[in-house]
């Protein structure tokens, strides 16, 4: 389960319902994912709200909304943030208390998909979770935010997105940037994911390219 914001799952997804939705959402192809979805929603006499909420990857912890924002696929990112009712929402399917959480779900180094698409200098898909109510200042377990992610990427477009998060992003009154563990290996549960994010659009580049259909993380 996401580590310290979670959300429970309502439903629990055969394995490889879930591989099909964790490959989908890294390999960036969304016709294939909106039909997985609604396959799963009809299969389970839910809502694809619910199927969403209920998907997490149990090696790294990751939501499905952690590989299109490290990757910068904004209209797969687009497409599930449509899903995630609103903090207002009085929908039943999806309270607005877990909508919050999955929104803002840490997987095993601690990191949300904010810190994710802000380490790979993602405007699109920093601001598109912003607007959805992510956290800008939510630490990983290094101690770093969204905004000391994008300073210290390497990615281009890294600076645009942290003036962006310190002028824009709520929450950051709480402080920018935080301890100071080591993060090059924060990421090692994700699969050699470090400070330098290096590792983490080889990963999901192998995907596109059709080459590896379970990954690690």
């Amino acid at each position: 389960m996401p580590t310290q914001s979670h959300h429970e799952p309502t439903i629990t997804l055969s394995p490889d319902s879930l591989e099909d939705l964790i490959y989908f959402s890294r390999a960036s192809d969304l016709p294939s994912l909106r039909e997985a979805l609604t396959l799963l929603s009809a299969t389970y006499s839910t809502t694809q709200t619910q199927v969403l909420l209920s998907a997490y990857d149990p090696a790294s912890e990751n939501t499905l909304l952690h590989y299109p924002s490290a990757n910068g696929s904004i209209e797969v990112l687009n497409y599930l943030l449509s899903l995630v009712p609103p903090p207002s929402s009085h929908i039943q399917a999806a309270p607005a208390s877990t909508a919050a959480l999955y929104i803002n779900s840490q997987n095993g180094a601690g990191n949300t998909a904010l810190h994710w698409a802000a380490l790979n200098g993602h405007m699109a898909c920093v601001q598109a979770l912003v607007e959805k109510g992510a956290d800008p200042a939510m630490l990983n377990k290094a101690g770093k935010d969204a905004v000391w992610e994008a300073e210290h990427g390497g990615k281009e477009g890294e600076i645009e997105v942290a003036e962006w998060l310190e002028r824009e992003g709520r929450g950051l009154d709480r402080g920018v940037g935080g301890g100071d563990v080591d993060t090059e290996r924060e990421d090692e549960v994700e699969g050699g994911v470090n400070g330098s994010s290096a590792g983490e659009d080889g990963i999901a580049g192998n995907l596109n390219g059709g080459s590896d259909h379970t990954g690690d993380g």
